[in-house]
């Protein structure tokens, strides 16, 4: 089965970015008190069916989504 491939699909394998151009890597280095003022990633690493109020940038996490996290081990460890 292949995965149909999405914005937040890209930025969990290391092959995308955040609507600021960040990495996952960016974000998971990223210091508490930069994590603790900053809220537009929040979404990127905790997609919601359903757009936020915060950050209308954020992908939403639709079926092709779902299903990827899924089938794909290492997209559920990051």
């Amino acid at each position: 089965m292949s995965s149909q491939r999405t914005k937040l699909i890209d930025f969990y394998k290391h092959e995308g970015t955040d609507h600021r151009g960040r990495t996952l890597s960016d974000l998971w280095a990223m210091p508490s008190f930069w994590l603790e003022h900053t809220h537009d990633y929040i979404q990127w690493l905790f997609p919601i069916p359903e757009a936020g109020r915060f950050n209308g940038f954020a992908p939403l996490l639709g079926e092709a989504e779902r299903a990827a996290f899924a089938a794909d081990a290492t997209l559920r460890a990051h």
